[in-house]
């Protein structure tokens, strides 16, 4: 898990989801703004019900994102010059996906299938962040 200073806390999330932009990139969607007065990225994940109905599962796949996440020290280094508020949601294609992924196969299929999504749509992210 990220430390408590790297994760949205819920004033953050409702602020971003009701402005209206989110990049969508493969299985995620990404709504950004970019952070004043913080030298770190902040990140939150929200797996959806219609993935998995068990918590567990949905947790899983939260937990295997934010190890992506601090594998890849994403928290400490800027996209380009700023730093960014980003909160990451399972776009509805995903959905399908990932409900189809979980439930028919193991951990580790699980893991390397989703890292694999994630790491696509995460570069993209950068890729996008990094032109603005």
């Amino acid at each position: 898990m990220l430390a408590k200073k790297y994760r949205l806390v819920t004033r953050d999330v409702h602020y971003l989801a009701k402005k209206q932009r989110c990049l969508s990139f493969g299985c995620f969607g990404f709504f950004t703004v970019v952070q004043r007065y913080r030298s770190y990225n902040q990140f939150s994940v929200h797996v959806w019900l219609k993935v998995h109905k068990r918590a567990v599962q949905r947790n899983m796949l939260k937990r295997m994102l934010f190890s992506f996440l601090q594998g890849k020290n994403a928290v400490e280094i800027p996209f380009g010059d700023k730093y960014y508020k980003v909160f990451v949601v399972v776009s509805k294609q995903g959905q399908s996906f990932l409900h189809n992924l979980v439930a028919t196969k193991d951990r580790n299929a699980i893991k390397n299938e989703v890292l694999k999504e994630w790491s696509l749509s995460f570069s993209r992210l950068e890729k996008f962040l990094w032109k603005k």
